[in-house]
């Protein structure tokens, strides 16, 4: 079982939807299959890739498979997420040619879709190189499907955003104007968080720059989604955001460094007993060597003082830093962004770049599952 199946495996049943699909497509029966291959015959099959692309559903096709038939032999030549091109074999599959048959329509329509997604997916988001942004999916997904939709996001590179309704607050325009305002609707978020001890991150839009100061002067969220903005305007949101990241951490350092320096342990003052030199007197050889272990003991010491100084100050740096990345505030860019001006974007230091059009408009990888003579 896949990383992915096993996070979702209580937002979406796998085996479950496998089963309605067949039932849907086979209903009473597979009759060409029936009326034309033996009931015992054996076959195999080879997936054949018909366009350059990001394969992606190699995973799901075998749990297809295997719940259709546990004996049928899958052999996989390729990965979910690699680079394929035209001709190239990503598995074979082996077993009764009549479930062969039946499910091969299934998983055909899985896998076409999500390497479609995955390729588009593995496009944007290599457009954003060089920056930290990371392309992500939204809610506007083929209902019933979005677990294969956002699974394919995944194996192409990018990342998901929530996976449904449950599990982020997302605060967008229409729930700012029901509530009243920006400010209002933060503020019933975390009264609701608080009442029912939900453990939820909470994202707002902004539709303005006013919005993206009132939402930083407000905080008391983890993403703030800067929708249509220009990239002029995304750059000053973001530097905004970075002013207040920026004093954030100078206060956190003050107060690591105030307690990393407490813990050293005090230092010892250095005693040394220098010889006695009368005024006109060469220092004798005995007098030299005493002066010179005074000083090797002195300079000593100032090293051990100005290395636990050091110390005490990188501690408090990494402990500063720590802290304002765990509760810093996100950026996320939406709307408008297209393979055309998504670099523009990234550059500008956002940390998302959410596109609905990954999901919702994205041609199908061209695949087919042919007979191994």
């Amino acid at each position: 079982m896949s990383d992915f199946v096993k996070l979702h495996q209580n937002n979406f049943d796998l085996k479950k939807f496998i089963a309605s699909a067949l039932k849907e497509d086979v209903g009473d029966g597979d009759h060409t299959s029936l009326s034309t291959i033996p009931k015992d015959h054996k076959g195999k099959m080879r997936l054949l890739v018909k366009e350059d692309g990001i394969i992606a559903g190699i995973d799901a096709a075998e749990m297809i498979f295997k719940q259709v038939d546990k004996k049928i032999k899958f052999k996989k030549f390729i990965s979910d997420g690699a680079r394929v091109y035209k001709n190239e074999i990503a598995f074979t599959v082996e077993g009764n040619t009549r479930d062969l048959l039946t499910t091969e329509r299934l998983v055909l329509n899985i896998m076409q879709r999500m390497s479609g997604i995955a390729t588009k997916t593995n496009y944007l988001q290599r457009l954003c190189r060089d920056t930290e942004a990371k392309v992500i999916d939204t809610r506007k997904t083929t209902p019933g499907f979005r677990f294969f939709e956002k699974w394919a996001v995944v194996i192409g590179g990018g990342a998901n955003h929530r996976y449904g309704l449950f599990d982020m607050i997302l605060i967008k325009d229409n729930h700012i104007d029901f509530c009243g305002g920006i400010i209002e609707a933060i503020y019933s978020a975390n009264l609701y968080l608080k009442k029912t001890k939900k453990k939820l991150a909470i994202e707002v839009e902004a539709r303005t720059i006013e919005d993206v100061k009132k939402v930083l002067q407000n905080g008391n969220v983890q993403r703030i989604l800067l929708d249509n903005f220009t990239p002029e305007q995304t750059l000053e949101a973001v530097k905004l955001t970075a002013a207040i990241e920026a004093a954030m951490l100078a206060v956190e350092y003050s107060k690591a460094l105030q307690t990393t320096l407490s813990a050293l342990p005090k230092q010892k003052v250095v005693k040394t007993k220098l010889p006695i030199v009368k005024a006109g007197k060469k220092l004798s050889a005995k007098a030299k060597k005493e002066m010179a272990l005074a000083k090797a003991k002195a300079d000593a010491a100032l090293d051990a003082e100005a290395t636990a100084l050091a110390a005490a100050e990188a501690k408090a740096k990494a402990i500063a830093e720590a802290k304002v990345k765990t509760n810093r505030l996100e950026v996320e860019s939406s709307g408008g962004i297209t393979e055309k001006n998504i670099s523009a974007y990234a550059k500008c230091g956002v940390d998302f770049i959410s596109v609905g059009a990954l999901t919702h408009h994205v041609k199908s990888l061209d695949l087919s599952l042919k007979m191994v003579k």
